[in-house]
């Protein structure tokens, strides 16, 4: 349908819904939108999957969600239990860990019992190859972690928030230009760390980064097989093999006929071997998943026994303010006059003068159920409701003003190096989309 621009006596410019021809106003910063029929609301798109894990995950979602919240709104306790499909996940992993140690010890077996047998010894090579491709990858710590003795009351906050929810006391604080947080064990020792976000810090009242921090930290503690070192690196060994046995093509060019024609049945072996790798990654993922959102639900229910659910719902709103974030950072990306600016205020403040209209577009957003914030993350409107479900009015932890002072303190020595990185970040991801 053809809409028509018009101007109404205030001289603002407006035009008509394309579904219930309504009259809108029209805003150049913001979505224009019907909010009689709900037309163009334009749900935040979740980031698209970036490897093989993220799209099966998000296919288990896209089936599950709605029984599990079901589930989960009328259930007495949201602690992890043991059910058949946990075990089973962990029965798969467990299977799947014995074949890479399995592909290490033939291989071992071959080089010493065949020596020097050469196509003996080569295969065992070949075998250890494959074991030492196929092995459990423990993740890395990220950057910009933060000394203790430098941060202290960061540190001593996080403690704190510890102590409340019975989970091991973090190792490390990072600190990076994300409008995000996550928590993560960091190599073969598992050690607990978190990485905060400095651009969404920035906008979180005190109580909302106590409930974003304990949000994070209470996946340490909530049973999440996937944030578990067994049941994540099997899933990743099994994409491992699809990756490995998947051939590019099934006849081999430039090698002669007969040779691509006595290829072609190793290639549909080879091929139909990665496809049962792809389906167990789909089973084993499928087993998990019920688990691991059962695990981001319980995550947001600690996080509001400690912070309390008022903090934990506000910061779920603020956590859809990434719009805005992406569009500060852009302007000042552009703006070359680095001296001047100050990103983060003019992110609050970007955030302050955002009209009713778009915060209500926003808060309709999240009612949707194709709304989220991740692909590993629950529907964020399921969120909301499981939360007004079991309220928390009464937080367990409640720290004085002069703390979030020092902690205000302590983050602003980090927001000249955290700019310089986003807006290099920013302009090398311009530089790449339009060269």
């Amino acid at each position: 349908m053809q809409t028509q621009t018009v101007h109404s006596e205030s001289d603002v410019q407006t035009i008509e819904c394309a579904n219930c021809d309504a009259v809108l106003p029209v805003d150049a910063n913001y979505v224009t939108w019907c909010d009689r029929c709900g037309w163009n609301l334009q749900p935040q798109e979740v980031r698209r999957p970036r490897n093989l894990f993220e799209y099966l995950y998000a296919s288990a979602g896209i089936k599950l969600s709605k029984s599990l919240f079901d589930e989960m709104v009328s259930a007495e306790s949201l602690r992890p239990v043991w059910t058949m499909s946990k075990v089973l996940a962990f029965l798969c992993a467990a299977a799947i860990h014995a074949l890479t140690v399995g592909f290490a010890l033939l291989g071992l077996a071959l080089i010493i019992r065949e020596w020097p047998a050469i196509i003996l010894v080569a295969a065992g090579l070949l075998c250890l190859g494959v074991a030492w491709l196929l092995r459990p990858i423990p993740a890395r710590c990220p950057e910009g972690v933060l000394p203790r003795g430098s941060f202290p009351t960061l540190y001593g906050v996080a403690d704190e928030i510890s102590r409340q929810l019975g989970a091991p006391t973090l190792d490390s604080i990072a600190i990076d230009s994300i409008f995000n947080a996550y928590f993560m064990h960091a190599g073969w020792r598992r050690r607990p760390t978190m990485c905060l976000g400095l651009p969404l810090l920035s906008i979180l009242s005190g109580p909302e980064r106590v409930g974003l921090m304990a949000h994070e930290i209470a996946h340490g503690v909530n049973g999440d097989p996937f944030r578990g070192f067994f049941v994540g690196s099997a899933v990743d060994s099994l994409i491992s093999w699809h990756v490995l046995l998947r051939p590019d093509r099934l006849w081999e060019p430039g090698v002669g006929f007969f040779m691509a024609l006595a290829l072609v049945p190793i290639n549909l072996l080879a091929l139909g071997l990665s496809e049962v790798a792809l389906l167990m990654a789909n089973a084993l993922i499928h087993l998990s998943w019920l688990v691991s959102q059962r695990a981001e639900y319980l995550a947001d229910y600690l996080a509001a026994s400690v912070a309390g659910t008022e903090a934990v719902l506000a910061l779920l709103d603020k956590l859809h303010f990434v719009g805005a974030f992406e569009c500060t950072v852009l302007r000042a990306s552009l703006n070359w006059d680095r001296q001047k600016q100050d990103v983060f205020e003019e992110l609050r403040k970007e955030i302050g003068q955002m009209p009713e209209r778009e915060l209500e577009r926003l808060r309709r957003v999240k009612q949707m159920e194709s709304s989220r914030l991740d692909v590993t993350h629950p529907p964020t409107t399921y969120r909301l409701r499981l939360l007004a479900a079991h309220p928390m009015p009464h937080p367990k932890l409640t720290l004085p003003p002069e703390v979030f002072d020092r902690l205000d303190c302590e983050l602003a020595t980090l927001k000249g190096e955290t700019q310089e990185k986003l807006l290099d970040q920013q302009r090398a991801s311009l530089y790449r989309r339009y060269r």
